[in-house]
């Protein structure tokens, strides 16, 4: 059953600080939402955190990853993968990955 009042793709999310990831098949962090579980709102990224997550033109709120460590993690894949907006990466640490980072873009610059 899906839940219209429960809305992943804008939800804020809480507190992220001092995680670890550590010899993993595939990315040590992961933030975006697979396709088949959500309709893309045209002209937002899959993952855009709101103040009310049930109304699209409510003001952005920023989601902050810090102090994330990875290390030793992905064969292809890296450390982090990141498609949204609104987000934040502070004090991160990465070493011995295939790729550190990738911020993924739909094609818009701002």
């Amino acid at each position: 059953m899906i839940d219209s009042q429960i809305v992943p793709s804008s939800t804020p999310l809480g507190p992220f600080s001092m995680n670890t990831a550590h010899s993993l098949s595939s990315n040590g962090l992961f933030v975006d939402l697979p396709e088949k579980f959500v309709t893309p709102t045209p002209g937002r990224p899959p993952y855009t955190p709101l103040a009310n997550p049930l109304d699209p033109n409510s003001p952005g709120v920023t989601a902050v990853f810090d102090q994330f460590v990875s290390y030793k993690t992905g064969s292809t894949d890296g450390a982090v993968w990141i498609h949204g907006g609104n987000i934040s990466v502070t004090n991160l640490k990465v070493s011995d990955n295939c790729v550190g980072i990738t911020m993924a873009a739909d094609g818009q610059t701002k």
